[in-house]
């Protein structure tokens, strides 16, 4: 399994030129472990309409149980993250024990470095968080002092450091056009890219989108955002023309009320927002670009600002519930920063 996931495919039927690249390595070995456990009878594959993968199989013990209830009951978590929690706590429990009256400082700071060292930067701050929201379960539950959660260290970073990619003017428009309507894929696919586009929506919104959710008499979209938070946002006229045609045309008969399904059997819903994602990654590789949903957002956070409009607009479109989280788009935004920047001494460019 390991030899084909690296093999450099020459038959002729895959569409990747050279050695296959990480992320092609990654979606060969999650498949091949699908199918090899379906030969293998050890489990099955599907079960009502969802497909189980192997952070289904993880074998939980009664202090993660616990901590999956309190992550759904007390914090109001939904089952995606609650198992992003778990899959990572999984990797470091066993180095902090699961008896957290045993727990110290040093002990605590020992097991983060011993993380940070074979961790990149996204997943050392996964680390953190994942770690910081266990040990708030542990003083819930009366184990450990709430001072132990000040005891983990955190990674050297800079608040705003980064610019957030986003595509050039007019380009989002292209990567639209460019995908066939043929096709029910091409219809469905189209209809996903415009809402990224055009509502600025995050991949896991979009693929939780239902029929039901669809006001046509308002021309409004009801959003199952980010923290299980609701909004009603404005359909565009692309937007709504771009779904009317995917329902006529492109979804296929199924039992979902979900208003993006999978196109080949079984016709049901995307079993993860990476789903999302794959679709907008694919397109934007068509012209070389690299990036998945998230940078249509960025791209419309950008345009919005340079079109004139202030912070506070573009937070209440792309729904921050702060306004801080905002801020980082103020620096892709050149015309504003050229009125602020200080001519240089000399009098030159």
């Amino acid at each position: 399994m390991q030899a084909f996931v690296k093999h450099q495919c020459r038959c002729g039927i895959a569409s990747n030129n050279g050695p296959p690249t990480r992320e092609l390595q990654a979606d060969r070995a999650r498949n091949s472990e699908r199918f090899l456990r379906f030969l293998s009878g050890k489990s099955i594959l599907f079960e009502h309409g969802q497909l189980i993968t192997r952070r289904d199989q993880l074998v939980l013990s009664d202090v993660m149980i616990r901590y999956s209830r309190w992550l759904r009951e007390n914090r109001g978590l939904r089952n995606t993250t609650i198992n992003s929690y778990l899959f990572d706590l999984a990797k470091w429990l066993p180095s902090l024990g699961q008896d957290a009256t045993k727990y110290s400082a040093q002990q605590v700071r020992s097991v983060a470095s011993a993380e940070f060292e074979k961790r990149s930067q996204i997943s050392q701050s996964k680390f953190i968080s994942s770690i910081k929201s266990y040990l708030g379960f542990c003083v819930f539950e009366g184990k450990c002092d709430a001072s132990l959660i000040h005891a983990v260290i955190s990674r050297r970073s800079y608040k705003l450091s980064n610019v957030p990619k986003r595509l050039e003017p007019g380009i989002s428009q292209k990567i639209i056009d460019s995908v066939s309507i043929s096709t029910a894929t091409g219809l469905r696919d189209r209809a996903i890219l415009v809402l990224l586009a055009e509502l600025g929506l995050r991949a896991g919104e979009v693929g939780r989108l239902t029929l039901g959710d669809l006001d046509w008499k308002q021309a409004t979209i009801k959003i199952d955002g980010k923290g299980g938070r609701a909004a009603i946002v404005p359909l565009t006229q692309r937007s709504g023309d771009a779904i009317q045609l995917y329902l006529a045309r492109g979804r296929p008969a199924s039992r979902s009320d979900h208003l993006f399904i999978r196109c080949r059997r079984p016709h049901v819903q995307f079993g993860a927002p990476s789903e999302v994602a794959n679709i907008a990654r694919k397109a934007l590789a068509k012209f070389g670009l690299k990036g998945g949903a998230h940078i249509f957002r960025h791209t419309l956070a950008t345009e919005l600002l340079r079109s004139g409009r202030t912070i506070e607009d573009v937070a209440t479109v792309l729904r921050h519930t702060s306004i801080q989280t905002t801020m980082i788009y103020a620096k892709v935004n050149a015309t504003m920063l050229q009125r602020l920047a200080v001519p240089w001494m000399g009098g030159g460019q």
